[in-house]
């Protein structure tokens, strides 16, 4: 899923949650850092006092910190990603190449 410097990534946790809010999360982990791509069934506003980017042309909310994440909305999906030890830039990378599937 992302690399830092030819490190190599695995995949370790995949999970699901079910009940009112559904979801899938993936949890990645090199010798550098660890990340979370998650993606559940609602949608939620953005906090104005957050700081934001785009991600695939859509408003994405970013908190920096241990973990750093990055979330945003896709037509009825949230989508976030979190990271710990990584370098700033690299949870945006990761929302950017997720995007927003169609």
């Amino acid at each position: 899923m992302w690399c830092d410097d030819g490190v190599r990534t695995e995949l370790t946790d995949a999970t699901r949650t079910t009940g009112g809010i559904e979801g899938i999360g993936l949890h990645y982990v090199n010798r550098t850092g660890a990340v979370t791509a998650s993606k559940y069934n609602f949608t939620s506003q953005l906090d104005e006092t957050d700081d934001r980017t785009r991600v695939d042309g859509r408003s994405a909310t970013i908190s920096y910190g241990q973990p750093t994440y990055v979330s945003w909305n896709c037509d009825t999906y949230r989508y976030t990603v979190r990271g710990t030890d990584l370098q700033i830039d690299h949870p945006v990378d990761i929302a950017r190449a997720v995007g927003c599937p169609g």
